[in-house]
């Protein structure tokens, strides 16, 4: 990912976070856009201490839900970094796309960490675990690498196998 820039909205937390946190250790410079711009900075701080020493990682604020806005983040990418390689619409359209499952992050705390709920959730899901941010974006580091060159127009779900449908024994039964 040397000498690629990335552009992520929403990557302030959660799966944003954790793909610019994998990009970055790949060598790759991001700019975090999101609303919340005290926590993108933060987390642009902190994935800037665990990267490759060579990475930038900046963050910038904006609401992309708002017409004109993810124009704006492009053009501060080009400023900022001078090229834009790779833009990750983390609740948007893309080329090519990530399906997630039940990933578990603060805003799925009241499933995931809930014994009931969870163990019903969990016999649907083969892998026998909620899916991690950090899933997620392994799955976008290959999408974005020269690994993916070929694939476009591609839906990559990552859901330990939970669209197979079929519920599974829990180890317990």
């Amino acid at each position: 990912m040397n000498d690629r820039v990335a552009l992520i909205t929403g990557g302030a937390r959660g799966i944003g976070r954790a793909i610019a946190a994998r990009l970055s250790r790949d060598g790759a410079d991001v700019l975090i856009a999101d609303l919340d711009i005290d926590t993108a900075r933060t987390t642009a701080s902190e994935i800037t201490a665990a990267s490759s020493p060579a990475a930038r990682v900046e963050a910038i604020g904006a609401d992309c839900a708002e017409p004109g806005a993810v124009a704006g983040v492009i053009e501060a990418a080009l400023v900022r970094f001078a090229r834009l390689d790779i833009f990750i619409a983390n609740a948007g359209i893309t080329v090519n796309a990530v399906g997630p499952g039940l990933i578990a992050t603060d805003l799925t705390r009241s499933l995931t960490e809930d014994p009931d709920a969870s163990r019903s959730y969990l016999r649907q899901i083969p892998a026998g675990r909620f899916g991690t941010p950090d899933d997620v974006a392994g799955a976008v580091a290959f999408l974005v690498s020269p690994d993916a060159a070929w694939i476009t127009g591609h839906l990559l779900v990552v859901d330990g196998g939970q669209t197979l449908g079929t519920p599974f024994p829990s180890s317990s039964s």
